[in-house]
């Protein structure tokens, strides 16, 4: 991992070196009784090699690796092992399990086999003529609004002994409405013991300033999928976009609004000695609570030069050399390392810098071995953004303004189409609209006061 990070500084190619991965050129499986274990009482696998053979036959890809198959099998288990009995299925008197396993199978296909997978495995061979930057930048724009899933998501609710399939709503679909009816298919699915209201009421504290989209439920269930599982997750999406408010209020509504969620808060001048503390309080803090999940959040943890210590920490669970609690679950936040599109025009003084005719962030490429758990946040989609701004602005209108309340929403939505298109789709976020807020406040308040 330090020779990873250090050959990044050099040159990108190196790390991004395309290599065939096959089934037949991996090292043979070496998993712990403990895990064969946990297999033979769910599928009678008792060996390692019934396990080889049965993640070939299921996982759905044809060249993977070890990363991609912890991935698979760690997503496995925190689904089906919640029976303690072997795996059976029934729908009136036919045995369904094997469907429901190769269901389970396909829509695990996203996790496994990401774009930035595909493009270490070589699988994606239309994109052999381009350079590296421009596959990073293509996959990170792509990847997220190409994500179609087979089948629905499956959960199993160990309490009530069934599995229950998650349909996503598509974009224009009407399925869910609103934010308590997303909060209820939460609920049901994760098997919450907490009322729609209760839930209802943490999301839309401090101003109501937070809403249930299709756009950020779609992202809310996958994370969830992953974190249950334990697997380590980087979210990489714009500055602005949500990743930090999303990991929040997830985390909210999984604890009926209590706080399980420590954020280390990563820039340039972090060292591996001063992550290393903070990573240390935060461990202490687990141990304190053992018998509840700690969610560690790393933001913008690209920004520093200590990814070869976050690579141990993400992959390993260790710090220098330190072992993590185990009730602790790893998530990130990152920037895409991509180029700049769309018109250069510029207006005023600017300062100019290396980064400047390329890269829309100056960041630190992670090492190959993240890359397999990173997760494309995206843009938001106009439409949800539009909601976001009305739900946002909606403190600064009295009864009976609905009309202008709606027109200046319209306006603000036009103008960030407008930045985005002419500049970068980085350009605006969310943020704007909040201090779009705060000067309104101000000049109603300025106003108020010269008149009188």
């Amino acid at each position: 991992n330090c020779f990873q990070s250090y050959l990044s500084k050099f040159n990108i190619l190196t790390i991004f070196k395309k290599e065939n991965i096959t089934f037949e050129n991996i090292p043979k499986f070496n998993y712990s009784d403990e895990m064969i274990n946990i297999f033979n009482n769910m599928l009678s696998i008792n060996s390692n090699e019934k396990m080889e053979e049965w993640v070939k036959n299921h996982i759905g890809i044809e060249r993977y690796s070890y990363h991609q198959i912890n991935i698979f099998i760690k997503l496995f288990i925190s689904q089906y092992s919640k029976f303690e009995k072997k795996l059976k299925f029934l729908r009136g008197d036919k045995d369904i399990t094997e469907q429901c396993i190769k269901e389970f199978a396909l829509c695990t296909q996203y996790f496994t086999n990401g774009g930035f997978s595909r493009m270490m495995t070589g699988i994606d061979k239309n994109n052999n003529n381009k350079n590296e930057l421009d596959l990073l930048s293509d996959i990170y724009d792509n990847d997220l609004r190409n994500m179609n899933f087979p089948t629905p998501l499956i959960f199993i609710i160990k309490e009530k002994m069934i599995y229950d399939r998650l349909k996503i709503p598509d974009k224009n679909s009407k399925e869910y409405e609103n934010t308590a009816a997303y909060l209820k298919r939460f609920k049901e699915i994760l098997n919450l013991p907490y009322e729609v209201k209760d839930l209802l009421s943490i999301i839309e504290e401090k101003d109501n300033t937070y809403v249930i989209t299709n756009d950020n439920f779609k992202k809310m269930v996958l994370l969830v999928y992953r974190i249950k599982a334990n697997v380590p997750v980087i979210i990489m999406g714009d500055t602005g976009c949500g990743k930090t408010a999303l990991i929040t209020r997830l985390n909210q509504i999984l604890n009926n609004g209590k706080k399980t969620m420590e954020i280390i808060d990563i820039h340039p001048g972090i060292n591996d000695e001063i992550l290393c503390e903070k990573l240390r309080e935060k461990d202490e803090i687990a141990k304190k609570q053992e018998n509840e999940e700690l969610w560690v959040f790393f933001d913008e943890m690209n920004t520093c030069p200590s990814l070869s210590l976050l690579t141990e920490i993400f992959i390993n669970r260790t710090y220098n050399g330190n072992k993590l609690s185990h009730n602790i679950r790893l998530i990130g936040a990152c920037n895409p390392y991509r180029k700049r599109k769309g018109n250069k025009e510029k207006c005023g003084i600017s300062l100019k810098d290396d980064n400047d005719e390329e890269l829309v962030y100056l960041v630190q490429p992670l090492p190959q071995s993240l890359l397999y758990y990173v997760f494309s946040f995206g843009s938001i989609d106009a439409e949800d953004e539009k909601k976001y701004i009305y739900s946002i602005i909606e403190k600064l209108f009295k009864s009976g303004e609905e009309y202008l309340h709606k027109k200046t929403s319209d306006i603000i939505s036009k103008c960030h189409i407008y930045l985005r298109k002419t500049y970068d789709d980085s350009v605006v976020s969310l943020r704007e609209i909040a201090r779009f807020t705060k000067c309104v406040e101000f000049f109603i308040s300025y106003f108020k006061k010269k008149n009188e």
